[in-house]
């Protein structure tokens, strides 16, 4: 049985329900299970790009949570961007360690709904520059992904997305954005790709179990 497992996707596409049905699934087979959380802002980016909201709005743009998407104050050029990408590298390594490899060390089974990947594309983002996900900061980041770990994508069109969450759904841009880069991570990284689009959310977790069965 892996002892890492994660999910990763754009939002909305069935990450949260899907990690806790297979936490269930986990437990119910005797497992010590926990469900982590790791996405940036944390820690010292999260203090800063607050400060910079703080100063003025018009420097950040909110999605609907009223989560931090794009810091426009600070991607003005590569000198600031990298910057910046090294303060969220710095922020977000306490966390893995913390939240992921100290329960595996403890012989926990730990399942990520949102981990480095995320991470990634999420910072992407923030300061506009797409090519960060193919940056050296980017890769070092993604080796804190433990070996070993079950990879799993789950994917959906935005139209389902949006249906799914609503008024709390992001705009199509960020989504596409989201997807395509998911996308790309998942082939690089041989992970197994669902399309949660038109399908029940039990064929799915079946989907799940069979490929933690069977690997």
């Amino acid at each position: 049985m892996p002892r890492f497992i994660y999910i990763f996707g754009p939002d909305g596409s069935g990450k949260s329900t899907h990690a806790r049905i297979l936490a269930s699934y986990l437990r119910g087979n005797g497992a010590k299970v926990r469900v982590v959380w790791i996405k940036s802002q944390h820690s010292i980016a999260f203090v800063l790009s607050r400060f910079l909201m703080r100063v003025s709005p018009r420097f950040v743009s909110l999605n609907p949570e009223n989560s931090i998407i794009q810091i426009h104050a600070i991607s003005n050029g590569s000198i600031n961007r990298l910057i910046w990408a090294l303060v969220e590298f710095v922020s977000v390594v306490p966390w893995v360690m913390l939240r992921v490899y100290l329960p595996l060390r403890m012989g926990e089974t730990v399942i990520a709904e949102r981990y480095l990947v995320d991470s990634v594309i999420s910072i992407a983002y923030s300061i506009k520059e797409p090519r960060f996900v193919r940056s050296f900061v980017a890769r070092l980041m993604l080796r804190f992904i433990p070996r070993n770990g079950l990879l799993i994508h789950l994917d959906s069109a935005y139209e389902e997305i949006l249906r799914r969450r609503g008024a709390k759904a992001d705009t199509e841009e960020y989504i596409e954005f989201q997807r395509s880069a998911y996308a790309m991570f998942s082939k690089a990284i041989s992970a197994l790709t669902i399309s949660t689009w038109q399908q029940p959310v039990e064929k799915t977790a079946e989907l799940i179990r069979t490929y933690i069965i069977n690997c």
